[in-house]
C-alpha cells in the first residue's frame, strides 16, 4: 500500500517501508508487519508514536531508519484529517517518539521526554516484556533513570542488561559511578574493575 493510504488509527504497529522511489513521501509503498518492537535489523520503517506538544499528546506514525534509530520524518493527521508528512523534525517544538521500544542500540534520548519521562519509560518498560533480545531497551531505560536520577531503577535496568551482555564497558563505568552515588563503595570498585577489565580507562 502508499503511505497516503495509511490511517493514523491503524491498528498495525509497525510498517516496512519497500520503495521510496518517489521525492513524495506519501507515494511511498509500505508493508504492515507483526513486529511488535522494532528488530535489530536493517531497514526503513514506519512506526506507532506518539507527538508531544504544548497542547497535549497526539498519535502520530514516525519514520525509522535503523540500525541507526535515525527519526527525521513524521507521518500525522492535520486538522482537516488528512495526513501530512512532517520533514526535519529536530527543528519542531514538538517531540516525537516511537512508541515501540527498539532492539537496536542508539540515543537513549530518542525515547526521553524530559517534561514527561514516564512516557518513554513506559514504552521501554513494555518493549521488555515484548522482546527476547532486550539488551538495547534495558540499556535505554537505564539512562532514562539515570538522568532522572532514579538511581536504583538504573541499577536495576542495566544490570538487566549487564546479565545478557552489555553493548560497552561504558555500562560497567555507569553502575560504577550510580553504585558511588549510593555510597556503596565496594560495588563501586567491582565495576570500576570490571570497566577497566573489559577495555576500560
Amino acid at each position: 500500500m502508499k503511505v497516503r493510504e495509511l490511517n493514523i488509527d491503524s491498528e498495525v504497529i509497525v510498517f516496512v517501508i519497500v520503495n521510496q522511489d518517489n521525492e513524495d513521501v506519501l507515494e511511498w509503498e509500505v508493508e504492515a508487519t507483526q513486529y511488535a518492537v522494532l528488530p535489530d535489523e536493517e531497514g526503513n520503517f514506519f512506526v506507532k508514536g506518539l507527538e508531544i506538544s504544548n497542547t497535549g499528546i497526539a498519535e502520530v506514525y514516525v519514520g525509522m531508519i535503523l540500525p541507526e534509530r535515525i527519526s527525521e520524518i513524521v507521518l500525522k493527521n492535520n486538522v482537516l484529517g488528512q495526513l501530512t508528512v512532517l520533514e526535519c523534525i529536530e527543528t519542531s517544538s514538538s517531540q516525537y517518539l516511537p512508541s515501540v521500544a527498539s532492539e537496536c542500540y542508539g540515543d537513549y534520548e530518542l525515547y526521553y521526554v524530559k517534561s514527561n519521562p514516564k512516557i518513554g519509560i513506559d514504552v521501554l518498560k513494555e518493549g521488555l516484556q515484548l522482546s527476547d533480545y532486550y539488551g538495547a531497551i534495558a540499556e535505554d531505560l537505564g539512562y532514562i533513570y539515570r538522568d532522572e536520577e532514579c538511581i536504583n531503577e538504573a541499577i536495576e535496568a542495566f544490570k538487566i542488561s549487564e546479565e545478557i551482555g552489555v553493548s560497552s564497558c561504558y555500562i560497567y563505568k555507569e553502575l560504577a559511578d550510580l553504585y558511588d552515588v549510593l555510597g556503596n563503595t565496594p560495588m563501586k570498585e567491582e565495576y570500576n574493575l570490571k570497566y577497566i577489565e573489559n577495555g576500560g580507562l
